[in-house]
C-alpha cells in the first residue's frame, strides 16, 4: 500500500497552498479533491481580484486555481482531481475513489481543506 507523510483533502486555495508550502520544506504530500478542476470556490469566480499583484490582483479566480495546480505539478505533488476521499480508519489509512474503484493510502498527517460554502440565513419578514 502506498504511504505518504501528508494527505491534503481539498484542492482549493488553502489545500493547494498548504501542499505547496509543505513540499517546499521537504514534506511528501498528496492532494485529493472531489471536483474535476482545482481552485475550490475560485473556479466559480470569473471576475478579476482586487488588491496587490503579490496577492494575484487582476487575475480571474479560476486562473488562480490553475496557477496553483501548475505550481504543485512543478514541485512533483500528485494531485488527484475527481477523486473523493470517502473515509479514514484508526490506522491512518485513507480510502478514496479513483476510476470508480476504492483505493487506499497510508498517511501520517491529514490537512482537511474542504472549503467554504455560503449559507443563507432565513428569518421571518
Amino acid at each position: 500500500m502506498k504511504k505518504v507523510e501528508l494527505a491534503v483533502i481539498g484542492a482549493g486555495p488553502a489545500g493547494l497552498g498548504g501542499a505547496i508550502e509543505s513540499a517546499k520544506i521537504g514534506v511528501g504530500v498528496v492532494v485529493f479533491d472531489e471536483n474535476k478542476k482545482p481552485g475550490g470556490q475560485l473556479f466559480k469566480q470569473i471576475h478579476k481580484f482586487f488588491g496587490s499583484k503579490e496577492h494575484m490582483a487582476g487575475i480571474r479566480g479560476f486562473k488562480i486555481g490553475e496557477k496553483l495546480l501548475e505550481e504543485a505539478n512543478k514541485l512533483g505533488i500528485p494531485v488527484y482531481l475527481d477523486n473523493p476521499v470517502i473515509g479514514r480508519n484508526k490506522d491512518k489509512v485513507i480510502a478514496y475513489v479513483h476510476n470508480e474503484k476504492i483505493q487506499y493510502i497510508v498517511v501520517k498527517k491529514i490537512l482537511v481543506a474542504t472549503g467554504a460554502m455560503e449559507n443563507v440565513i432565513q428569518f421571518p419578514g
